[in-house]
Order: structure tokens, then C-alpha cells, then sequence
């Protein structure tokens, strides 16, 4: 079954689940008595976010800059008779020339440029976020719609709010929390609308189970991705997966850890015989406001596939500068070491990265990140942020710098 179809299917329960679970139970008396008082008693939001992006490229004789604004205005209603709507519309306007970037559009979004470096957040408005959620049931959520999702870290599912127009998708999501302890999800996938405004059609299945253990959440999941565009066919993946963090106290500071393992083979329509891993490993300690980390990450390739995380927020992981955002056919290895630090209202964040190949002994090049974030006591954030990546065998020499500020409510 389609994430169409199980949408569709969830959609026709809600009415009479609805109606019988409200006969059933004794009626809040500040809760909407019509659905016109639920809809009046909704509450509306607001997010901006300006940013200018500057990025040089050994491969282009011309640097590339970009300063865009990110509007975002959504609307919810109040829940009657155990339903809510939700939607948002998004706007993304360039300010300035639009000739100084790629910004990687798909079809009509595309600005046409060629021979600068990419900054992808083209320009575009869309109803970006338009969902029913039913919360009659208890201890469950339903929603159907289109959505941005997040699962763990976002190492394999996550809505890339780095960029300007963010991924969402549309999809039928359950979640089950039967108690304090235990959180299940699942999700059927019908269409995924990316940062660059195209939209790749699959049958999705995401399963996710988290068990709070007294050391940190355990969780265990399993992602089944079939692309319909025979040229994503090399992106239709199994991948099955184990994770676990958590934070212990020691003395006046606390230890840190994240251990992942999860192996990806092909499915669906992929051409590829595909058996790969993906192994992460990280500790850190955090006290009187600083926190260090030392990790390994391990993307396994084949030398004709990399382990692939299609649906992912890639800008979170390998490296501000987002040159692996597709893992390399000889796979990855990441050893990257980061301090962060926090004073006042200033929050700080210094990383570097060591990257070779999986196989063949390639030393792919090394990079380093750095990011300053002030935020005000109206919430309003000022930040700046540098990536800047020394290529060897992959690639080529890469800075990037972003300033921005945000707000919202």
C-alpha cells in the first residue's frame, strides 16, 4: 500500500473515531464546542530569517553570493472533538542579484547560472506545511499531510532547516507513547519536496521504537525507501539500525556518548547490489559550560555505491562546507573533533574533520568549522558561521561564510 493510500485510509477513520471517542468521554469544558470556535481560538506563527551566504571554489574562476529571506506564516486551530489543522505557507525571495550563484533549482526555480559555486535556496513560495492531526486516541498521534519529520539526530530522516526552503514530506505519521519510557513512529511516504523545489515520488516506510534506558534513549529503527524516478532508482534502500546516547554525570561535569551501527541493501527498483555499514562512534565531557567531543563516523562503499542517506539533514554531518552530502563510491571515514562553549547569551562551536575513503586508502582533505550565535532577550539570534575545507583527493578547496538573524514567534 501506497503512503497515498494509508493517508487516505487514516483520513476516513478520523471522523468516526472522532465521534465515538467523544461520546464516550466526559467533555472538557474550555475545549471548542464547533469546530468555527476551534478554528477562531487558533493561534498563528511567524519566523524570519535573513542570511547572506558567500562561498569560494577553486573550480570557478567566480565566487558566489547570495542574500535571501526566509518568511514563514502558519496557522493551527485548537483541537475539536480530538482533531486539529495545521498549515503553513513559506516564502524564500532573494534580495539583490540572483546572477551571483547557482542556486540549484529544479525546472522553473532554477536561476540558470552555471559557472559560480551553488548556494541552494532558490527563490519560491509554496504551502509548505498542511496537516490533520488526531489526538483522540490515547497516548497516539496521527497526522496526514505534508510535514517536515525529524527521527533521532536526523541522520536519516530530517527536515535540512539549514537551508531556506526546507524538505518536507507527504506522509501518513503515527506516534505511540505509551508511557514515559517507550516512543514508537511510523511513517508512509508518498512524496518528498526537497530544498531545491523538486519532488521525488517513492513508497516510504519508516519505522523508529526509543526506549529511555537509565543511561540515555535506545533506539532501534528501520527505514524502507523505493523511489519511483528511474534516475533515484540507485536511492531505493533498506536500512535497519541500532542507536544509542546519553549523558552520566561525573563529579561536576557529565560524560557523553553515541554509539550507532546500521546496515543499508538495496530495494525496490535499485539496479545495485548494495550490503553496506554505517558505524558511528562519540564521546565528549561537558562542564561549567564547555563541552568537547572526539568522533568517528564510518560511511562503507563498494566502489560502485556509498551507503546512502537521501532523506537526511546531510548539513548536520561530514562538514559544514557540504561536500559529502553523497557518500563517495569508495565509502567515508570522518574523524572530527569539536569544543563548544556557551557565555551569557553567546554560544560557540569550533569542529575539525579528517576525511579519508573507506577503501583504497584515499585521503580525501580536512576541514574546519566555526560558528558564533548571539541570541537577545527577544529571542531575536545574530550569528556568523565559516567552513573551510583543504581538499587532497576529493574535491577542491572550499570556503564558505554565512551571516544571518532570525526571529520568530
Amino acid at each position: 500500500m501506497t503512503g497515498l493510500a494509508v493517508a487516505l485510509a487514516l483520513l476516513g477513520l478520523l471522523g468516526n473515531l472522532s465521534s465515538r471517542l467523544d461520546a464516550q468521554s466526559p467533555e472538557d469544558e474550555e475545549a471548542p464546542k464547533t469546530l468555527v470556535e476551534a478554528v477562531k481560538q487558533g493561534t498563528f506563527t511567524l519566523g524570519l530569517r535573513l542570511r547572506g551566504e558567500h562561498v569560494e571554489q577553486d573550480s570557478f574562476d567566480e565566487d558566489a553570493d547570495a542574500l535571501s529571506l526566509r518568511t514563514r506564516l502558519g496557522f493551527k486551530t485548537r483541537s475539536f472533538k480530538g482533531v486539529s489543522f495545521e498549515v503553513a505557507a513559506e516564502d524564500v525571495s532573494t534580495l539583490g542579484s540572483s546572477t551571483t550563484f547557482n542556486n540549484r533549482g529544479v525546472g522553473a526555480a532554477s536561476n540558470g547560472v552555471t559557472d559560480r559555486p551553488v548556494i541552494a535556496d532558490p527563490d519560491g513560495t509554496e504551502l509548505s506545511h498542511f496537516v490533520v492531526r488526531f489526538t483522540g486516541l490515547e497516548h497516539t498521534t496521527i497526522q496526514v499531510g505534508r510535514m517536515e519529520l525529524a527521527l533521532d539526530d536526523q541522520r536519516f530522516v530530517g527536515p535540512v532547516g539549514w537551508r531556506q526552503n526546507h524538505q518536507e514530506m507527504d506522509a501518513a505519521h503515527v506516534s505511540i507513547e505509551p508511557n514515559d519510557d517507550w516512543t514508537i513512529q511510523y511513517a508512509a511516504l508518498d512524496a518528498v519536496h526537497t530544498i531545491t523545489r523538486g519532488r521525488n515520488d517513492l513508497e516510504g516506510h519508516l519505522l523508529n521504537v526509543r526506549y529511555q534506558t537509565g543511561l540515555g534513549p535506545l533506539s532501534a529503527y528501520g527505514y524502507l525507501l523505493d523511489f519511483d524516478d528511474p534516475a533515484r532508482f540507485g536511492l531505493s534502500s533498506s536500512t535497519i539500525g541500532l542507536r544509542w546516547n546519553g549523558q552520566s554525570d561525573v563529579g561536576s561535569g557529565s560524560f557523553l556518548w553515541t554509539a550507532e551501527l546500521a546496515n543499508q541493501t538495496d530495494h525496490g527498483d535499485n539496479p545495485g547490489d548494495i550490503d553496506l555499514g554505517y558505524r558511528r562512534a562519540e564521546l565528549g565531557y561537558s562542564q561549567n559550560g564547555l563541552t568537547g567531543k572526539l568522533g568517528f563516523e564510518l560511511l562503507e562503499g563498494d566502489g560502485s555505491f556509498g551507503f546512502r542517506t537521501p532523506l537526511a539533514t546531510l548539513h548536520k554531518f561530514n562538514g559544514w562546507a557540504d561536500l559529502f552530502l553523497a557518500t563517495p563510491a569508495n565509502g567515508l571515514r570522518d574523524l572530527y573533533v569539536s569544543v563548544a562553549g556557551r557565555h551569557g547569551q553567546l554560544n560557540w562551536l569550533v569542529a575539525y574533520h579528517d576525511f579519508e575513503s573507506d577503501r583504497s586508502g584515499m585521503s580525501f582533505g580536512t576541514e574546519i568549522d566555526a560558528q558564533l550565535v548571539f541570541t537577545t532577550s527577544w529571542k531575536q539570534q545574530f550569528a556568523v558561521k565559516l567552513a573551510a575545507y583543504d581538499a587532497d583527493e576529493h574535491a577542491v578547496d572550499t570556503t564558505k561564510i554565512w551571516a544571518w538573524t532570525s526571529w520568530g514567534f
